[in-house]
């Protein structure tokens, strides 16, 4: 993340910690203080411009919030990349903010860490552990693949584990 300084950033903007959104308190244009700053990427992230650049909205509200700017990842508890609400955020290392990932757009199962193997006719359950790809098994059914991901979840991903 770009460099910034927090008091001035204090000064310039006002965060909300309970709804995650940026004020403005100073600007040269008057008629914008008070109003909402942010910008929504196609992402789904939220950014903010200020001081002439735009910051992503989570990292400038960790900063903010705590007097410094994260040391790696801010991963969004809930999985709203939107919900910038203090509350929602912590920080991570680059393998934890994975294991909070959502469902990817392209999976046919519905499940996350289920995909169909058209070899075996089967569902294929796997796992990510330490950037390796684990494969867990096949099974008759999507739900029964998806139990034995959320079983390795809950062992190997305690930083975020299952939600059955």
């Amino acid at each position: 993340m770009k460099t910034i300084d927090i008091e001035k950033l204090r000064d310039t903007l006002a965060f909300c910690p309970d709804t995650g959104i940026f004020t403005w308190r100073t600007n040269r244009q008057k008629s914008l203080i008070g109003k909402e700053n942010k910008e929504v990427l196609n992402t789904g992230y939220i950014t903010v411009r200020v001081f002439g650049r735009r910051y992503l909205a989570h990292r400038l509200a960790w900063a903010y919030t705590y007097g410094h700017l994260p040391s790696a990842y801010i991963d969004h508890i809930n999985g709203d990349k939107s919900d910038n609400r203090i509350c929602n955020l912590r920080e991570c290392s680059h393998a934890e903010n994975h294991q909070n990932m959502a469902i990817q757009s392209n999976n046919k199962s519905g499940y996350i860490g289920v995909g169909w193997h058209r070899l075996r006719n089967k569902w294929r359950a796997s796992i990510t552990i330490n950037r390796k790809h684990i494969h867990l098994g096949f099974y008759p059914t999507a739900e029964a693949a998806y139990e034995a991901y959320c079983e390795a979840k809950s062992k190997y991903h305690k930083f975020q584990p299952a939600h059955r």
